[in-house]
């Protein structure tokens, strides 16, 4: 819509009768059209969509009585019918209304009977009867509350004195947690005062009552409490204890202040029997204040439920992975873990997965052995619940269960699953990948990579997509480990046919493990090394070697270019006439100047054409020194890619072989500006205009430290001008 037809909405809108007077103008014009119907569309365009007025309809009934032509009556007429129907432009309209303005007029009686015997049948008196039946309830429900009301009334004394009815305490706490229907407020003390119909007096005492439930002397004792619920039953007070140590502490610092052990006992009996999954404050103020207290019952609860089979058991994930729970943890995982059966119900297996992990991280480790042991050597234990049992006694006692878990897991695919989903068991929790030796990590790629391959997490995240981050992350600490036996692992599980689809990845992690070893087990030169050297002797290093190379590069492009014997001539295509025609092809130049180099090189360096480097690339030219090497690259000024092999084929792939410690030259040759061989431009700036504005240009691309271990060279073997 224009601005200027919302101005004109806007407007018509706060101008009711102008609204009216256009319709009403527009009605009468389309009536002189003929016809026994009415079409007012057009009518509607000119109001330009604005809102009616509120009592549309009973002014269309108005203009229905006073009209004198049947089809602007019955148009008009219908119109207010519908207002009511609809329930929109209504105000002053009612079914009575309408029935007494259309029987004044006999044309409008009529059409009036049919349009109700057409719309209505029914309808509106079904709907008078459901707006009666609501108040009815609304009456019934404020009836209710009054009495409610004035039986709490009527047991003020009982509780003030802490010895209401603990049916009646129950349904005070209920509303003050918001788990009564008619309790609504932001807040507790809102939501009694809804149903209290905000009497101060009552909510005071409501309050009082909710505070001092915990120091009853009818509580159960956590016994009783705990036996209540596995028959799927709470006690009349275990909302009102809950309610009113949440109350203790909303209006003061600590609620706790004066219990007693048995008191606290009978809270958080009350607090594990609950349904809620959040934790109290006072329940937090516990785990640090009576740890012992915590565990005792988390125990006691936590058994029965595991006797119950009950698929989620109380606290118990909280153990694993919460650290405010790492001292309870200690004293509670490994006895739960004792009473648990060794044959369970899938639905419990997250309860044991729970444990072991809780045990991993807080349990006392020589008695978690035994206990692994002990577990273990049941052989009716369930298959999904040995898996588990296995991948922590791989964690503890890698030495007594590496070949176990091997074993185990070679009685197929399914089994490997169980080990990846305890390995991925929970969000919040981190498999201690850090504390596996090597032989366990290559293990458990070889198991869980044979099954699940690489994937990338897009959408809702499944096992497999868990259990490819696992591989890929136990992959990458044995590729930071410097050890020789990480590196002995990768080169083994590389080599596996079953992990095909990791081979990449685990190349990539055997070349990186090489460099971090390398530097780990580097040693600096001694004295007669650098002597050596400095004598134009054999390298003691890359950084020697790379700088022996570039020294004899130089020496090599400035007898192509100064020389006597012409030997620019020998990167060149010639016509018959010995004159220069075109550049020849990349290996033919790399042969010529391979060939030269080595009679500048000494006789222990071995120089030769591409060489092969991490992840089966290949250099122009490879020259090593016992058991390190250094890469050359050689490029003609006219590649299309000049400026780019530089960064993602020297530097990205063959100096990343241990055997070059990162060193590696990009030598150019410069052939000069001529047709169909010009330099590509770079990246930004101006295109170089010969073989020293060149290698600066692309030495400007290296950042500090690839500066300080990659060289570039630029050989000008331009024909010399005519």
């Amino acid at each position: 819509m224009t601005d200027e037809a919302s101005h004109i909405r806007s407007w018509l809108e706060s101008h009711p009768e102008v609204q009216k007077a256009v319709f009403a103008e527009g009605v009468d014009r389309c009536a002189e059209s003929g016809g026994p119907r009415i079409d007012v569309s057009e009518v509607w365009d000119r109001l330009y969509g604005s809102t009616l007025p509120e009592d549309f309809g009973f002014w269309c009934l108005n203009q229905a009585v006073r009209a004198t032509d049947e089809p602007i009556g019955r148009y008009f007429l219908e119109r207010a019918f519908g207002a009511m129907i609809e329930r929109s432009g209504d105000d002053g309209l009612s079914l009575e209304v309408l029935i007494e303005g259309a029987s004044a007029h006999p044309i409008l009686s009529s059409i009036f009977s049919d349009l109700r015997v057409r719309h209505l049948d029914g309808g509106y008196a079904r709907r008078r009867e459901r707006k009666a039946n609501r108040e009815r309830r609304e009456d019934e429900r404020l009836r209710r509350q009054q009495r409610w009301i004035d039986s709490v009334r009527s047991h003020e004394d009982a509780l003030r004195s802490n010895r209401g009815a603990p049916h009646l305490l129950h349904q005070i706490a209920a509303a003050y947690l918001g788990a009564l229907a008619e309790a609504e407020g932001p807040d507790p003390v809102a939501r009694l005062g809804s149903v209290f119909l905000n009497d101060s007096r009552l909510i005071a005492t409501a309050l009082d009552a909710l505070r001092g439930a915990i120091r009853r002397d009818d509580l159960p004792d956590p016994n009783e409490i705990v036996r209540l619920r596995d028959q799927n039953r709470e006690h009349y007070l275990a909302l009102p204890v809950r309610a009113g140590l949440a109350e203790s502490e909303r209006v003061a610092s600590n609620g706790l202040v004066g219990l007693d052990d048995r008191q606290i006992r009978i809270a958080l009996a009350f607090h594990y029997s609950g349904v809620s999954d959040e934790e109290p404050t006072w329940y937090r103020r516990l785990l640090v204040s009576h740890t012992q207290l915590v565990a005792e019952i988390l125990i006691l609860s936590a058994k029965a439920e595991i006797r119950n089979r009950r698929s989620h058991i109380s606290g118990l994930s909280e153990l694993a992975y919460s650290g405010d729970h790492a001292n309870v943890a200690r004293i509670a995982s490994l006895a739960l873990l004792r009473s648990f059966p060794i044959r369970c119900a899938s639905r419990q297996l997250g309860g044991v997965r729970y444990l072991l992990w809780s045990a991993l991280q807080h349990g006392d480790l020589d008695s978690f052995r035994s206990l692994i042991e002990q577990k273990l050597s049941r052989k009716s234990m369930d298959v999904a619940q040995r898996a588990s049992w296995l991948m922590a006694g791989l964690v503890v006692s890698p030495e007594t269960w590496l070949r176990a878990l091997e074993e185990f897991a070679e009685g197929g695919e399914r089994r490997v699953r169980h080990i990846a989903e305890f390995l991925n068991y929970h969000p919040n929790l981190s498999f201690p990948i850090d504390r596996l030796e090597t032989q366990s990590l290559r293990l458990l790629i070889r198991l869980v990579g044979r099954v699940y391959g690489p994937s990338s997490r897009s959408g809702f995240v499944t096992l497999a997509m868990e259990a490819s981050d696992r591989v890929q992350w136990m992959i990458q600490r044995l590729a930071e480990s410097p050890t020789e036996e990480a590196g002995a692992a990768l080169e083994v599980l590389a080599a596996e046919t079953t992990l095909s689809r990791w081979r990449p990845a685990l190349l990539r992690a055997r070349d990186d493990q090489r460099v971090i070893r390398r530097d780990a087990v580097y040693r600096h030169p001694d004295v007669k090394q650098i002597c050596q050297t400095l004598d134009d002797g054999t390298p003691a290093n890359p950084a020697d070697l790379a700088a022996l190379i570039t020294d004899r590069l130089g020496e090599l492009a400035d007898r192509i270019r100064n020389g006597n014997t012409d030997d620019w001539r020998q990167y060149w295509n010639e016509d018959k006439h010995g004159r220069p025609r075109t550049p020849k092809h990349e290996e033919s130049c790399r042969d010529a100047l391979l060939s030269d180099l080595r009679q500048s090189l000494p006789d222990e360096l071995d120089a030769q054409p591409e060489g092969e480097y991490a992840n089966d690339k290949r250099a122009d030219i490879r020259i090593s020194c016992r058991d390190f090497q250094v890469p050359v690259e050689i490029k003609k000024n006219s590649h299309p890619k000049l400026w780019s092999r530089l960064r993602d084929q020297l530097i990205a792939q063959y100096t990343r072989d241990p055997g070059t410690d990162g060193y590696g030259i990009y030598l150019v040759l410069w052939f000069g500006e001529i047709d169909r061989h010009r330099t590509p431009p770079p990246p930004s700036g101006v295109r170089p205009s010969g073989p020293e504005a060149l290698k600066a240009r692309l030495e400007e691309t290296l950042n500090p430290e690839e500066a300080r271990k990659i060289a570039v060279c630029v050989i000008d073997v331009s024909a010399p001008a005519d």
